[in-house]
């Protein structure tokens, strides 16, 4: 779980898209444990605010295609 919190914006930004949106995916998932175990969930939270962001941003360029959304 390291690993996840200690991504930098230029790692998150080297992402390829299908590894971008698993890590997305990921997190979500350990967010949610986390919650259900009453765990703290905020460094969580706060890399996948960074994760969203560069998601949203390739969205609103066009490099992420509908398809892949999903």
């Amino acid at each position: 779980m390291s690993r996840l919190l200690n991504l930098t914006t230029d790692q998150i930004r080297e992402m390829n898209n299908s590894e971008l949106l698993s890590t997305i995916d990921i997190v979500k998932s350990r967010i949610g444990s986390s919650r259900k175990n009453q765990k703290p969930s905020k460094p969580l939270e706060k890399t996948f605010c960074y994760l969203d962001d560069e998601r949203q941003r390739r969205v609103n360029w066009g490099m992420i295609t509908q398809r892949e959304r999903k």
